[in-house]
């Protein structure tokens, strides 16, 4: 093999000098037969007068000429054939090496490369004729590990080849790129030998695995996350027990902070038991996962229910090299489970004393048979309820008081209830048996007595309650409005946990995928800086370069607005104060707000005006609660034009006579009539129910104005549009406001 890596045969070489050619045998023979010749003439002039007999000597070299001819050619043609196969072979080889998809390096026995494939030119982005003399160990590749740590000399694969005449696999380490970036290998070397078994070189294979170690990295940084906000305690030991990792519900769980717990015990010994400490490394000699719930004490003292599951990490040869600890506190279950245990150990008892409290109950009791509505028993209440006596209500059944128009349907209802699935009327009018009418409540829920299912149902009269509820009406009306008022808090909960799930996915992810863009953009900018722009997502990649932290960076801040908001509903269903009190600026406020929306006023009208007072002094409050009132103003407003002809305008000003800062929302919209008008900030007062609307937007705007000490009100004209202004104190106002008093005083 030549320093270029090209194959040279020095076999046999045809076609020059006497030897050379195609004729080789041929002539061999003719130099037989000329030295023959000479012979016989020395032989006739001096010998054969003596020996008589040259003719038989003549005859005797032909012969042996043909013979020696013959056998000289078959070698010529064995050595040929050899020669080609040897050189099919090379050929083969150099085929191999030069289409191989790894890096193929060979060494010779001082460390100096003398062959290089053209994928290991790729890799190391130098060109062959320059690899060739070069050393394995050349400052100029600047190797570190697959960390980054500088390397020693005895650690290279070639080094340690050459140390103990043994092949290495898989070494990682990095060099750097003849383009200036660093590249990490994954290597195999292993010894040239030659005949006599003498180490005369090394070959060594390489592969890039830059791109596979930063995706392992990026894994590990998720799997790490995940370990971090995992419900359950983890930690990771040696297999001594003693603590080289810990997560944050770890020290939650036991009380032990993190830092305490990293090169302590597992299992902690100021927490555990030692029977419990025995069980543990029981299971650890044994090599096997574990699993147990145990009681123990957290550090101040406090004693708790945990379940632990220990299992082997072990290495890709088997081998165990750590044990894995996940905790979780079981004590609420244990708890559970004790009701339980005491529940079925007082169940005779409470089957004895149900027959006691049914009979004696005053409250009117049926049990009817599962699946069928059939009357199986009625207490002296029930009987006293309808005015007939107890078995005569179960061989008439429901059809002694339901009316035949309710019948079917009555029979229907109680024949569905189920485990799980109960029944629960609130008014039903019956008859008793003298024809007087009643109105009852009825619940229903299914129960087991001794080995039946049956049903357990509740009557109780409410005939009086009704006739006092038809009286008081208007009382009605006012608990009917306070129960939306309380269903508030409820519906807050219910929107603030659908909304922060998905909220907080987003929250998690965009830094991550920003993270990701940032690890990616030296990449991609190099790939850049060499074949010129390309597209990335539809638009060049000179664009996207900029566009796409931003991107990420308005994810982020999307998701913290909606955070923000839903924490706003809360506040407002709990009448607190607003969260964060600041002084700001009432004109950046509504710039956001209107930046929100912009899309939305694009679709809905063409004459859209701002108009904005500068240097408006500051208001104290929440800027996030403010613009969330700018926001339903501006969308109600829209929501009210009836074509994109008719105008919006948002506008704001500073009153010196009052210390107040105004912001003004007007339409030319529909308008609301005076009876609407008088309601429109009511609480779940809406005027589009029929599109999805639940009366609550104005409502909280209110609520927040109030809060930042201010007033919101609404003036509307049918056909003419609406006008929204909300008065913020500013800054001092207080003070203008007592200047203001002193002056008319």
């Amino acid at each position: 093999m030549t320093r270029t890596g090209r194959w040279r045969y020095p076999l046999l070489e045809r076609g020059s000098g006497w030897l050379g050619g195609n004729r080789f045998p041929e002539k061999v023979a003719a130099a037989y037969i000329l030295c023959g010749v000479f012979l016989l003439a020395l032989t006739e002039r001096y010998i054969h007068p003596v020996f008589p007999g040259y003719v038989d000597d003549a005859i005797y070299i032909a012969c042996t000429s043909v013979i020696l001819f013959l056998i000289v050619r078959s070698g010529v043609n064995a050595l040929s054939a050899k020669e080609a196969a040897l050189r099919e072979s090379e050929d083969r080889l150099a085929r191999i090496l030069e289409t191989n998809a790894g890096g193929i390096v060979v060494f010779d026995a001082k460390g100096v490369i003398t062959f290089a494939n053209h994928a290991a030119e790729k890799i190391l982005s130098v060109e062959r004729s320059r690899l060739i003399g070069l050393r394995h160990d050349d400052p100029a590749w600047d190797m570190t590990d697959a960390d980054g740590a500088p390397i020693g000399h005895e650690e290279l694969p070639v080094a340690k080849v050459r140390t103990t005449r043994m092949p290495v696999y898989d070494i990682q380490f990095g060099v750097r790129h003849r383009a200036g970036a660093n590249v990490i290998l994954s290597v195999n070397a292993a010894p040239l030998l030659d005949s006599s078994n003498e180490m005369v070189g090394t070959v060594a294979s390489f592969t890039d695995i830059t791109a596979r170690k930063k995706g392992e990295d990026l894994r590990i940084r998720k799997l790490l996350l995940a370990v971090e906000q995992s419900p359950s305690a983890i930690v990771i030991t040696d297999l001594e027990g003693n603590v080289e990792y810990a997560n944050h519900r770890y020290a939650l769980m036991t009380g032990c902070p993190v830092k305490e717990a990293i090169g302590g015990k597992m299992p902690h010994p100021c927490l555990t038991s030692s029977r419990r400490l025995e069980e543990m490394w029981s299971a650890i000699r044994s090599g096997k996962a574990c699993h147990g719930e145990f009681e123990c004490t957290r550090n101040g003292g406090e004693a708790y229910w945990e379940s632990t599951t220990m299992t082997p990490i072990r290495t890709a040869e088997g081998e165990i090299a750590n044990l894995l600890w996940v905790r979780e506190d079981i004590t609420d279950r244990k708890l559970v489970e004790e009701g339980l245990r005491r529940s079925e150990a007082n169940y005779r008892t409470v089957q004895e004393k149900f027959r006691q409290i049914f009979e004696q109950n005053e409250e009117p009791l049926f049990l009817f048979r599962q699946g069928t509505g059939e009357i199986l028993d009625a207490n002296p209440a029930a009987a006293l309820l309808y005015g007939c006596d107890r078995e005569e209500l179960r061989r008439e059944g429901v059809s002694l008081f339901v009316p035949p128009a309710d019948l079917h349907e009555f029979r229907s209802a109680i024949a569905a209830v189920r485990p799980g699935a109960g029944l629960s009327i609130d008014c039903a009018r019956h008859l008793r048996k003298d024809g007087v009418r009643i109105v009852v409540s009825i619940r229903a829920n299914s129960i087991r007595t001794g080995d039946e299912e049956v049903v357990y149902g509740s009557f109780r009269d409410i005939t009086a309650r009704i006739r006092m509820e038809d009286e008081a009406k208007h009382h009605q009306a006012q608990l009917i409005h306070a129960n939306r008022m309380t269903s508030l808090g409820t519906i807050v909960s219910g929107v603030a946990h659908e909304v922060n799930n998905p909220n907080n996915l987003i929250m998690f992810n965009a830094p991550m995928i920003l993270a990701a863009w940032e690890d990616a953009a030296p990449i991609l900018d190099a790939y850049h800086r060499e074949n010129g722009d390309f597209h990335l997502g539809g638009l060049p990649y000179s664009e996207m370069r900029s566009v796409v932290p931003r991107l990420a960076a308005g994810i982020s801040d999307a998701s913290v607005r909606i955070k923000t908001i839903v924490a706003n509903l809360k506040d407002y269903a709990r009448q607190e104060g607003p969260r964060r009190v600041a002084a700001i600026d009432v004109n950046d406020v509504v710039r956001t707000a209107i930046a929100i929306l912009n899309h939305e006023i694009i679709k809905a009208t063409h004459r859209f005006e701002l108009i904005l007072e500068e240097g408006l002094p500051p208001v104290n409050g929440s800027a996030q609660q403010l613009e969330q009132v700018v926001i339903n103003l501006v969308n109600n407003s829209l929501q009210a034009l009836p074509s994109n002809r008719r105008g919006l305008r948002v506008s704001t000003r500073n009153v010196p006579d009052t210390g107040e800062i105004e912001v003004t929302v007007e339409d030319e919209g529909a308008g609301m009539p005076p009876d609407v008008l008088a309601r429109v900030a009511e609480p779940f007062f809406s005027t589009r129910t029929d599109s999805g609307g639940l009366g609550l937007g104005l409502s909280i705007c209110r609520s927040i104005v109030d809060k930042h000490k201010g007033s919101l009100s609404f003036e509307s004209e049918v056909g003419s549009g609406t006008r929204a202004v909300i008065r913020l104190p500013a800054v001092g106002a207080g003070a203008v406001r007592d200047a203001l008093a002193s002056r008319k005083g």
